[in-house]
């Protein structure tokens, strides 16, 4: 409606088409906030404004939409849905049980309230009612498609159904259509990274960090994604901003640590592979340098030196092992299956291949069923920050000089 008002008042003052355009042109309609008074029929017709007739609806306290007349009727009687106002407030509460009975009473009430839907749609998935979940939160959306706790809901749900492409479309509207959270971001920003989609992943956690610049939790996913990605500078600029909003919180510190050794341990395999480097035709060099690239997360170049030592001695298993292993680690499950599947043909009575292959067949189905939330710090082992990393490194250094 400023916009509206604006635009008038300005052509009145003289000013050009294109100087209105560009100064109203940054301005967004949003949504008017649960109990924002809507706008009388005959003010909107004064003012020529088309998209509040008399037939358009207002949100009301989250208990549905309601026309002008209804919205006043209702806003003057101060007639409001108390068990939906209470099962709202208790969702996050420990009483889910009492909660979900509450949404469920107040949406007898009120059938067309987008949130009390979405709200009893989290409390079906914290009780593992997956399918009471995914229709409840599909309700919310089909009663607000701009209700970002609704598609929030849809993409929660359908993740616990193992349906990862449908959540993340899902997660992908609640983000838009949540510019003032950043739940949605952090949500997805996760689903990536348990798809190893690093660069993805901290792509959303930057557009999120341009409005919550000070946000903790996405202060420290978005590090964990560029720890995953190897960028670690990076990664350790973001834990410093983290640990600058909150000192005592013990997991930016704990990852700092992690970051600063593996930089260390980044300067040791430089020396091993300049090393390598003296010794091109050498497999062994190159299994090892391979290994230890793997050791520190980057797997792409753990993979480059595995195909070396693969192209210099074929017949070498553990390579070929280790080269899937890689490539498998950088979310290219198929590819390291069809590797394996191979191995399996040549080496069929081999434990280490027949345990590869349980491995990568086993995969897709965690990813697709994983529950993304961390409520905890993520240990260093689950970044691959594993402090004994390098045990081997002389023995592999050794090997190396003598040829094997």
């Amino acid at each position: 409606m400023f916009s509206a008002l604006a635009k008038q008042v300005f052509e009145r003052m003289g000013f050009s088409d294109a100087t209105i355009a560009r100064v109203l042109g940054p301005l967004q309609i949003k949504q008017f906030w649960p109990d924002c008074h809507p706008v009388h029929p005959a003010v909107a017709e004064h003012f020529g404004l088309n998209w509040c007739g008399p037939c358009h609806r207002y949100p009301l306290r989250h208990e549905g939409t309601f026309t002008f007349a209804e919205f006043v009727h209702r806003y003057v009687a101060y007639d409001w849905n108390e068990p939906l106002a209470e099962g709202i407030w208790c969702a996050s509460g420990r009483d889910q049980a009492f909660a979900r009975r509450r949404l469920e009473e107040g949406l007898r009430r009120s059938p067309d309230s987008s949130l009390g839907y979405a709200f009893l749609s989290q409390i079906c998935l914290r009780e593992g009612d997956a399918d009471a979940a995914l229709a409840a939160a599909r309700a919310a959306v089909r009663l607000d498609e701009q209700n970002p706790h609704a598609h929030f809901a849809v993409g929660q749900s359908l993740l616990r159904s193992g349906l990862a492409t449908e959540g993340e479309v899902a997660l992908c509207r609640a983000v838009r259509a949540a510019p003032t959270t950043a739940t949605a971001s952090l949500e997805l920003a996760r689903l990536y990274r348990s798809q190893k989609r690093f660069d993805e992943a901290h792509s959303v956690i930057c557009d999120a960090l341009e409005v919550f610049p000070h946000d903790f939790a996405l202060l420290v996913t978005g590090a964990k994604a560029l720890i995953e990605a190897c960028k670690l500078d990076d990664a350790e600029a973001l834990l410093r901003e983290a640990i600058a909003v909150k000192p005592i919180a013990a997991e930016p510190h704990w990852l700092l640590g992690d970051v600063l050794a593996l930089k260390v341990r980044r300067a040791v395999v430089a020396d091993y592979q300049a090393m390598v480097g003296r010794l091109p035709d050498n497999a062994n060099a190159q299994a090892g340098l391979g290994l230890l690239q793997s050791r520190i997360g980057d797997h792409v170049k753990a993979e480059a030196a595995f195909r070396s030592a693969v192209a210099l001695c074929p017949e070498e298993l553990g390579s070929r092992i280790q080269l899937a292993t890689a490539i498998s680690r950088q979310g290219r499950t198929a590819d390291a299956l069809s590797m394996a599947i191979e191995l399996e043909r040549d080496r069929p009575d081999d434990q280490r291949v027949r345990t590869l292959l349980t491995h990568l067949r086993k995969e897709p189905r965690e990813a697709e069923t994983t529950d993304h939330s961390e409520k905890s710090a993520v240990p260093p082992t689950a970044l691959g920050l594993r402090s004994k990393a390098l045990e081997s490194v002389p023995e592999l250094m050794t090997l190396a000089r003598c040829g094997g």
